[in-house]
């Protein structure tokens, strides 16, 4: 399974500058985000279980979800919805890429991209 980072800055938004202090600032918001996954498994139909997280442009948390019951909507959309404004420019910590294909539910990827983020 591939998991993805998304930023609206060159490095995921850390005050503390070292390359070790920006891997421990990812690897605690990604255990979050395998927390939430965790949260929904067994319980999404033929989709897989993905938890995503949503730090704001300070880097706090603004919202935490998992994919829902039967599979949608999925989690980035339930996160985004959850963050509203607040996840404009802020990073993303999600367990599975975004999807990226044709078809409902709308193409999650669009979704995150305008919300000044860059893959």
């Amino acid at each position: 399974m591939n998991s993805a980072v998304l930023t609206s800055q060159s490095v995921s938004g850390s005050a503390s500058g070292s390359a070790s202090g920006l891997i421990n600032i990812d690897k605690r918001w990604m255990r979050a985000a395998i927390a939430q996954s965790r949260r929904a498994e067994g319980r999404t139909a033929s989709n897989p279980p993905v938890g995503c997280v949503i730090l704001d442009k300070s880097g706090r948390l603004c919202a935490a979800a998992h994919t829902a019951v039967g599979g949608v909507p999925h989690a980035e959309t339930r996160a985004l919805e959850m963050a509203g404004a607040a996840a404009r420019g802020g990073t993303v910590y999600v367990t599975l890429e975004p999807c990226a294909h044709q078809g409902r539910p709308r193409l999650v990827l669009m979704r995150l991209l305008p919300r000044g983020w860059r893959a």
